[in-house]
């Protein structure tokens, strides 16, 4: 049973056993942060829930690209031609941050039942689970004010989400016995841009309702060193010009017509007799600042301005600092302009493609500055990619530059660029793999993959991309979040590594399992709390066949959801 324990802790999930009538709620440790290429064993957030597309359907991209002529009705995703913005004299890089200490604590609550669904047995999932922020003793004292502010924000989540869960609770098992299934998720979510003795910048979004279409997104910027607020008033320095500049950047980048729709609304509302009508939602990046905006909150769509070509409107004193590694990411002419040489020289990469009659990518080069260009061998392309996005890495005393194309139904492939010296970059290879959000500390991150294990759906996995160009996994388990009904007894081990049968007719929720088969985790869902177990079961993957204690995943468990 310690493979159970260290999947618990390494998923960092304390668990709420909740039934109708009471609840107890504990919490740990999530991930931890570290400095410089230092990993723990500790995790990142294990999983999402909800399935996010990558981009809006076609039918929101062909609509009316109002009079702007360089905008065209529903052309696709397109690498725009980059117009040759001065970069400023004041943008200034520097490696004298260092990332902070600190962990993400996950507070989960659970319970479920089965129901019949037109003759078939399902599961009906009651499920609240939050993330919040917390520091380390020594963090605490030294960032003090911004601890307590954090402390403050996340303690009231809590009770919030609590409260909600208390009050649907009772309605979720009156459905059920009406015979009126309905699944309840109430979730909040962490997306970090910056953690690191300059600036502590991140993003909430929320379901309150169990509905995300009615999901909010909030962003938060902070002084790491005395816990002040950073308003967009402080970065701005001439408004009406960085409204004018953030519309004519956006509207000739790479971006779909309904998103320069979304910038020219997001660039009006920032302005209201000539100040701006807050809240603004905005994060700080290392090179630029990174604007959220969505409609209804559901996929938000995050556009990048970069510092150092509006000097002329933004205080730059903001940018620039950077902990020993990093992440960036492209802007929106898919390009990245950095001092890759520290030399104090900014150079420009950014990828090109190769299409064919059809249109369909069949050349990847990376380039830069138009003096370096090197291919993706032909092997290692899968026609039919298309762009979703480029990152350049700092590790290892080195970079690497990731170029990420997806297909249309299988995880994204990523290829690989290593710099080695001043002939510039050299092919490595490819991994595959989709980045959950953005992520801006390369020594640990998720990548997630389609997984058959109790159905369809995404399991992450934990790496690391600092020490070697292809990241390297630091975890042995795969989390996924999936909830089935027992259709027989099932043997098992219990959190004690006894034997244990999980009754059948039994909720059970996933957690993770092992990569390489073995064991999957999992607890039990059961109406009294007490009798809910943590547990671990054997498992085993034969082609495309899941095994449960040797058996069809199908025969075992009822209420497995497939796509398709």
């Amino acid at each position: 049973m310690k493979r159970l324990i260290a999947v618990l802790l390494s998923a960092s999930m304390v668990l709420a056993l909740a039934g109708c009538g009471k609840k107890d709620e504990k919490e740990t440790k999530k991930t931890k942060k570290t400095k410089a290429t230092e990993v723990t064993e500790e995790t990142e957030d294990p999983f999402e829930t909800e399935s996010e597309s990558e981009s809006e359907s076609e039918s929101d991209t062909q609509t009316e690209s109002d009079t702007d002529p360089s905008i065209s009705s529903g052309d696709g995703h397109r690498i725009a031609t980059p117009k040759d913005y001065p970069i400023s004299p004041d943008f200034v890089i520097s490696h004298d941050a260092e990332n902070v200490y600190y962990s993400r604590v996950s507070h989960l609550s659970a319970y479920g039942e089965p129901y019949d669904n037109n003759g078939r047995t399902m599961a009906c999932l009651m499920f609240k689970e939050i993330d919040s922020i917390r520091f380390e003793a020594e963090e605490q004292d030294t960032y003090s004010q911004l601890w307590n502010t954090l402390e403050a924000m996340f303690g009231q989540l809590d009770i919030n989400y609590d409260e909600l869960y208390e009050k649907l609770l009772p309605q979720f098992c009156d459905n059920i016995a009406q015979g009126k299934a309905k699944d309840y998720t109430m979730k909040e979510k962490l997306t970090f841009f910056r953690a690191d003795t300059e600036y502590f910048s991140f993003m909430i979004k929320q379901d309150y309702d169990c509905d995300m279409e009615n999901a909010s997104i909030k962003t938060y910027n902070y002084a790491t060193s005395d816990g002040r607020e950073i308003s967009f008033n402080d970065i701005v320095t001439d408004k009406q010009g960085f409204s004018d500049f953030f519309i004519e950047y956006i509207s000739n980048g790479d971006y779909y017509d309904f998103e320069i729709r979304q910038a020219r609304d997001l660039a009006g509302n920032m302005l209201v007799d000539d100040e701006f009508a807050f809240p603004v939602e905005f994060l700080l990046g290392y090179d630029g600042i990174y604007f959220v905006y969505s409609e209804n909150n559901v996929y938000p769509t995050i556009f990048k301005i970069p510092a150092m070509y509006c000097a002329d409107y933004i205080d730059m004193s903001y940018f620039g600092k950077t902990p020993e590694t990093y992440t960036l990411s492209n802007d929106g002419y898919g390009r990245i302009t950095w001092d890759i040489y520290e030399d104090g020289v900014l150079e420009e990469i950014h990828p090109e493609f190769i299409t064919d009659e059809y249109d369909s990518i069949v050349g990847i080069d990376l380039v830069m500055d138009d003096l370096m260009r090197v291919s993706v061998p032909d092997a290692d392309l899968v026609e039919g990619d298309q762009f979703m996005g480029m990152k350049l890495v700092k590790g290892n005393n080195t970079y690497y530059a990731y170029i990420t194309m997806a297909l249309e139904e299988d995880a994204c492939n990523n290829y690989v660029f290593e710099l080695t010296g001043s002939a510039g970059f050299e092919y490595v290879g490819k991994f595959t793999g989709s980045f959950t959000d953005t992520w801006y500390d390369p020594v640990q991150f998720v990548l997630t993959q389609y997984s058959e294990v109790f159905g369809t759906g995404i399991a992450g996995r934990d790496f690391s991309g600092v020490k070697t160009a292809i990241p390297e996994p630091i975890s042995d388990y795969y989390y996924k979040d999936a909830v089935v009904v027992a259709a027989k007894d099932i043997p098992c081990k219990d959190q004690s590594g006894d034997d244990y049968t999980i009754p059948a007719g039994t909720v059970v929720l996933l957690f993770g399992y092992e990569a390489d088969g073995n064991e999957l985790e999992a607890m039990t869902l059961n109406k009294d709390a007490t009798k809910n177990k943590l547990v671990s079961i054997d498992y085993a993957i034969d082609g495309y066949t899941v095994l449960i204690n040797g058996e069809n995943q199908d025969d075992v468990f009822d209420g497995i959801r497939y796509a398709g």
